[in-house]
């Protein structure tokens, strides 16, 4: 079965296809609006799948279904899977928002020099998809390679002209999810290997 990361990964293979379609900007413009409302839709949903599962999980556990109704409160049921699942997403939804926000506010004080309007939506959704914490981790790789990109344009090349990074919203977001799950499965065998 899917984890939430992975079902992440595969909804922004969708969006970067999606963006490098020979259909162009317009296509994507139109539709990046709608595919970011359903992909929160479908990792809450997808997320509260998981929930169910876990109870599932739990109910005939000789020591777990002692966690749930009627030996404990379905409070501490929806408090873990509220933290454990729901949570992160939480958290990035509200960070992707907070940058959808700030990136439009930005865009406007620069004359809409700065990004496209899709662009905007690129952000966040990869900001959302990507979760918590780990969004934190992608906000400063592509900081840290915009600065870069465009100073070597500037400084190397001579370019002035506009730079976007409209098609590195995705696959830098797809890497990062692909990174931190290379890097947990490091840490398992880790702790594996110190208990040995």
């Amino acid at each position: 079965m899917l984890t939430v990361q992975e079902f992440s990964f595969i909804l922004l293979a969708l969006a970067t296809i999606g963006t490098i379609l020979k259909r162009g900007r317009p296509f994507v413009a139109k539709h990046v609006a709608s595919f970011a409302r359903v992909s929160v839709a479908a990792v809450f949903l997808f997320v509260g799948y998981w929930s169910f599962a876990q109870y599932l999980a739990w109910l005939p556990g000789e020591t777990t279904r002692y966690l749930l109704p009627p030996y404990q409160s379905i409070n501490y049921f929806l408090l873990y899977v509220g933290a454990r699942f729901f949570g992160p997403y939480i958290l990035s939804l509200a960070a992707s928002l907070v940058a959808f926000y700030l990136a439009s506010w930005w865009n406007r004080r620069h004359e809409n020099s700065l990004f496209y309007d899709e662009e905007l939506y690129f952000i966040a959704l990869s900001i959302f998809l990507v979760g918590h914490p780990y969004w934190i981790a992608y906000a400063l790789i592509m900081t840290v390679s915009a600065a870069l990109v465009i100073g070597f344009r500037h400084l190397v090349l001579h370019k002035t002209d506009k730079f976007s990074l409209y098609y590195f919203w995705f696959p830098v977001a797809a890497l990062v999810i692909l990174i931190t799950g290379w890097l947990q499965n490091i840490n398992a065998i880790g702790e594996f290997i110190l208990r040995v």
